[in-house]
């Protein structure tokens, strides 16, 4: 979470690093203060995964800490981080979304890009691979809203339209079949 004063405090298991305080075993009960980027400033907003976090600023820079097997930090690599790292490219996010090795964020001009595991074609660019550093989802749109599962992304666009994509195994992308998808995809039920 982030306080009112901008600071990040995390608490429970922090195998991976995912409190982002610098330790890599153990468990705080208590919040601990998870250490930014020099320059990263105050934290807007806090969003966590299965075995990671991200924060973003009031200028939309994002960082990122935790495990990065699949390049979820979104730094270039796939080493696990204690402390929070800065997320490549430069974009400014209005906001983040983050699943299980998958991390999306909605730009300031209404764009979506996600890094990491993308084998199930959870980065929706239309490929199952991973990316260690922020790839463009396939269909340009002004995105308005944007929520992650454990493997799978939806985001609404300003036209009131929900598209889904990744893993689909138990329908989770709503489109009426188990079939999973690497490009977003409308969903048409709604």
């Amino acid at each position: 979470m982030a306080t009112a004063a901008g600071a990040v405090q995390c608490w429970c298991l922090q195998d991976n690093g995912v409190l982002g305080n610098g330790l890599v075993t153990g468990h705080a009960c208590a919040p601990v203060v998870a250490t930014m980027p020099v320059g990263f400033g105050a934290a807007v907003d806090v969003e966590a995964g299965v075995a990671s976090a991200c924060a973003r600023n009031a200028l939309g820079a994002a960082a990122c800490w935790g495990r990065n097997t699949s390049g979820g930090l979104g730094n270039g690599n796939t080493i696990d981080q204690s402390t929070a790292v800065t997320v490549m490219g430069g974009l400014a996010f209005a906001q983040l979304a983050v699943g299980s090795g998958t991390t999306c964020g909605r730009t300031t001009g209404g764009r979506i890009y996600c890094w990491g595991l993308g084998l199930g074609g959870q980065l929706g660019n239309g490929m199952n691979v991973n990316f260690s550093t922020p790839q463009a989802v396939g269909v340009a749109t002004n995105w308005t809203d944007l929520a992650a599962g454990a493997s799978h992304t939806c985001a609404l666009n300003s036209l009131g339209e929900v598209y889904c994509w990744g893993a689909n195994d138990q329908g989770q992308l709503g489109l009426g079949s188990m079939s999973s998808r690497n490009v977003p995809t409308l969903v048409t039920a709604i």
